[in-house]
């Protein structure tokens, strides 16, 4: 036998067998379930679950039922990975929208959080990412200005805004951002590709493209939504597109796909809030909107990130190429195809066998969950590193203060 470990909810005994309401005899799962540790992706009703596929095992999984989810996410920060001089606090990982902060307060965070990615702030800016504070471009210019004066908790630079002694930060932003330019006309190129095929509702560009803050060779991440009993087919075809981009040297990670049922995130803190702000949606406006107004805890972390991000406008205006046009034609006929019980069929072997080898790689960093409605597969740890350092940062600043 051999053993699968999945994620079960607290669904009932009747959901835990894949034969069941199929008129055959079941029995019910009792295998040992574990409490999943506060920070992981799972919903508040997951524990771990290893079940034994086999001919006489009682926990004989022909395909994980929708209420099954495969979870790998660290239970605690690994300290030890974490950069030299970066302490993990309770508050860096696991923090409480916060509230009732002077200006002053709430425009420091915004500043010493875009220093996490050595990335200084023009005053729009500082004014878009205000911290748990919403208020007009008029208070925060005055509030910048007195944070910024001489001997201030702020440094300014040619509008640009940073933590003293980071005023070189400037130009490390303008070099990365002449970077940016080169790659978008690519990210669009490939993204309007992907948005082309079979049940693809929404691509968004992420990542440090949408800052425009990328560095030497970098990847293009997209957040892609789905339609619902078809993501592993999509995550699929994807990837089909992202081996014919690695031939033009382009490296894509589509590390986040969500079907339209998982429109609200699982994962709630401020470096999610970041996300869902900055990502640039390339197709899919009205999806994009359904994606904010089932998340409105992240307006509790940043209240002035309300409006759209844009892709830059290309010198020439966009027009479909003939591939581009016989593709759609294809999706079409494509998703008629996959409306099926071939497509449920092709589906469930995808996920199947993907959790499957999904589940050997080992990995005390990842930061990522499986299920029937998503899939997100973020292994560098980015989320624990970004928080664990902006809780530094501060922690410096509070005992800096006078």
């Amino acid at each position: 036998m051999r053993p699968i470990l999945y994620a079960a909810t607290d669904a009932g005994p009747e959901h835990h067998h894949s034969d069941a309401g199929r008129g055959r005899k079941t029995r019910p799962n009792t295998a040992p379930r574990a409490r999943h540790a506060p920070g992981t992706n799972a919903p508040g009703s997951v524990g771990l679950c290893l079940g034994q596929r086999g001919r006489r095992s009682p926990f004989r999984f022909r395909y994980p039922p929708p209420n099954f989810y495969l979870v790998r996410s660290p239970v605690a920060a690994n300290l030890a990975n974490l950069p030299p001089g970066v302490t993990a606090t309770p508050e860096s990982f696991f923090a409480e929208p916060p509230s009732h902060l002077p200006i002053e307060q709430a425009a420091l965070r915004s500043v010493a959080y875009a220093d996490v990615f050595d990335y200084p702030l023009l005053a729009a800016e500082v004014h878009r990412y205000l911290h748990g504070l919403s208020a007009t471009p008029e208070v925060t210019a005055e509030a910048l200005a007195r944070c910024s004066a001489p001997g201030g908790t702020l440094a300014c630079r040619e509008g640009y805004y940073t933590l003293p002694g980071r005023e070189g930060l400037v130009e490390v932003r303008r070099r990365r951002a002449a970077l940016a330019r080169n790659l978008w006309p690519t990210a669009l190129k490939y993204g309007r590709l992907i948005a082309a095929l079979p049940f693809v509702r929404m691509v968004a560009v992420t990542g440090s493209l949408a800052w425009d803050n990328i560095d030497g060779k970098a990847d293009i991440d997209y957040l892609i939504v789905t339609e619902p009993d078809r993501l592993w087919v999509c995550r699929w075809l994807v990837r089909a597109v992202g081996r014919v981009a690695r031939r033009d040297g382009v490296t894509l990670c589509p590390n986040y796909v969500v079907s339209k049922r998982a429109l609200v995130l699982s994962e709630r803190n401020l470096y999610a809030a970041y996300e869902l702000a900055r990502m640039t949606p390339i197709a899919g406006l009205g999806m994009h909107r359904r994606l904010r107004r089932a998340n409105p805890w992240a307006l509790a972390y940043l209240p002035n990130a309300v409006e759209v991000p844009r892709p830059p406008v290309s010198d020439t205006p966009h027009t479909q190429p003939w591939p581009g046009r016989a593709l759609v034609g294809l999706a079409r006929l494509g998703e008629r195809t996959l409306r099926s019980p071939l497509g449920t069929m092709l589906e469930r072997c995808e996920m199947r066998y993907r959790i499957r080898q999904l589940a050997k790689i080992e990995d005390a960093q990842r930061e990522s969950s499986y299920g029937v409605d998503w899939y997100k597969a973020h292994t560098t740890g980015n989320r624990h590193h970004a928080l664990a350092a902006f809780g530094e940062r501060l922690r410096v600043l509070r005992a800096s203060a006078p």
